[in-house]
């Protein structure tokens, strides 16, 4: 199974200050974004199940990277605002006033209990998928993920941002032979193919490479 976790487009915040209700209402805005850059390369998504959150901005990007989806809203993709952090109503910078307002806690238990309940879904349906969902979720969302064996493939260094490509892909899709642990479907050395091929895993061969099936 092959699940695509795409972080939703956002308009820019501002740096602050932002009081705990100020920062809420910010991010709201930021999420109600509908608006894509242009340039962006759509999703092959192939008739494969969408899931958004309930935000304009997942919806959006759904609709501009997957033309003609038919996206199902799921609550394991919603963003936890907080319920107010340390020094509610102190204006802080942007970078200060968002780790403050990081869920925490039973909050952080509730959001979390939402991904589990997503990847839980995703894990019985076996399908590969793409997920729209926002920074604070998709950490969660990958927490659960890796609990199961999954990988991860990012576009992207450091924190999550928006329009970032996620690929997550179970332990047995890689090859685990060595550091590198490439897909099956990709290999990157003789050990990797040799198990892709007793796997039946189809891969594109290299120019010159001969896997054993070729006749000499």
């Amino acid at each position: 199974m092959k699940l695509w976790l795409i972080c939703s487009v956002e308009s820019p915040m501002g740096p602050g200050p932002y009081s705990s209700a100020a920062y809420r209402d910010a991010r709201r805005q930021a999420m109600a974004c509908t608006e894509l850059p242009a340039g962006e390369k759509p999703l092959r998504a192939e008739g494969r199940p969408i899931y958004i959150s309930s935000s304009p901005s997942a919806r959006a990007s759904a609709e501009a990277l997957c033309p003609g989806c038919t996206p199902v809203l799921h609550e394991g993709l919603n963003e936890a605002l907080g319920t107010g952090g340390a020094f509610p109503a102190a204006p802080l910078p942007l970078a200060l006033r968002s780790f403050l307002e990081r869920p925490r806690a039973l909050a952080r238990k509730e959001a979390q209990a939402r991904a589990d309940a997503l990847v839980a879904l995703l894990y019985k349906e076996d399908r590969d998928c793409v997920l729209f969902s926002h920074p604070g979720q998709l950490p969660l969302i990958m927490d659960a993920l890796r609990r199961r064996g999954f990988c991860f493939n990012r576009s992207n260094l450091g924190p999550i941002r928006p329009l970032e490509r996620i690929l997550a892909t179970g332990r047995d899709a890689h090859c685990g032979g060595c550091s590198h642990n490439c897909l099956l479907s990709a290999p990157g050395c003789g050990v990797g193919r040799d198990k892709a091929q007793r796997a039946g895993i189809p891969y594109v061969k290299k120019l010159g490479e001969n896997n054993g099936t070729d006749k000499k």
